[in-house]
């Protein structure tokens, strides 16, 4: 009887442990049940002023984002994005430079988007093609910023308030050489030539042109040492004032 009673106690204790098992979380020991995909997307810097927001389209099946009519102007040498994603889950960079392994004049931009999904025992990832489909640009190139260096070292900052009737004025009239130091264009994409330039240096005796180029929408100005003149106002002409017309001015 005791035997029995023993025996009894000994498996209703057994009965409890396995009972009272703790269950594996999903993605702990079992990776079946890890997911590592993006379900949306979206750019956060698009456009020239870096504040348009455009949505993807997501393919778990092509594993492609892609992102349609995205504007010319975009930075794209740091698109960020935001995305939601399967549970636990991240992409591995939020910003990417799509001027890697893209021709200059490209319209269609691609780039790789991984997204990972860890756990202590486990992990997944997922591999996505970014795909950015450019518009036609909106407008043609303008100077952020222009550096140079006279013959005597000195620097001097060009803006596109330099620019008037068709000419680049460099502002040192005194100088025999210029030296490009460094040149920012809006789209940053945009690309640029001083025609005469060589090794960065312009002289004064043929300063030539500047050329700008933002995917087939260009511009050019005729290079001048001289400084930029006021603009409305032209010292070289003639003032002519009418006096058969009766007013209350005083000339003198």
């Amino acid at each position: 009887m005791r035997k029995s009673l023993f025996f009894a106690a000994l498996c209703a204790a057994a009965l409890l442990f396995t009972g009272c098992k703790p269950e594996e979380k999903p993605g702990g020991g079992d990776t079946s049940t890890l997911e590592a995909f993006v379900k949306t997307i979206k750019i956060v810097n698009g456009g020239i002023s870096g504040g348009d927001m455009i949505n993807g389209e997501v393919d778990n099946t092509a594993m492609t984002l892609t992102f349609n009519n995205v504007p010319a102007e975009t930075n794209i040498a740091g698109v960020k994005f935001q995305a939601t994603t399967s549970l636990g889950a991240y992409i591995e960079n939020d910003t990417y430079d799509f001027t890697a392994g893209n021709p200059a004049d490209a319209k269609t931009l691609t780039a790789t988007l991984k997204c990972i999904n860890k756990t202590d025992k486990a992990s997944k990832e997922e591999t996505y093609q970014l795909i950015l489909n450019l518009s036609e640009p909106a407008s043609a190139p303008v100077i952020e910023k222009i550096v140079m260096k006279d013959d005597k070292g000195a620097e001097v900052t060009l803006t596109s308030a330099n620019v008037l009737d068709g000419l680049l004025c460099l502002g040192m009239p005194e100088s025999a050489t210029a030296t490009i130091v460094s040149v920012t264009l809006s789209p940053l994409r945009a690309t640029y030539e001083f025609t005469t330039a060589t090794d960065g240096v312009i002289a004064a005796a043929n300063p030539g042109f500047f050329k700008m180029d933002f995917m087939g929408l260009s511009s050019q100005f005729e290079v001048t040492f001289a400084a930029s003149p006021t603009p409305g106002a032209d010292w070289a002409q003639a003032v002519v004032h009418d006096f058969s017309i009766k007013t209350s001015n005083v000339y003198i």
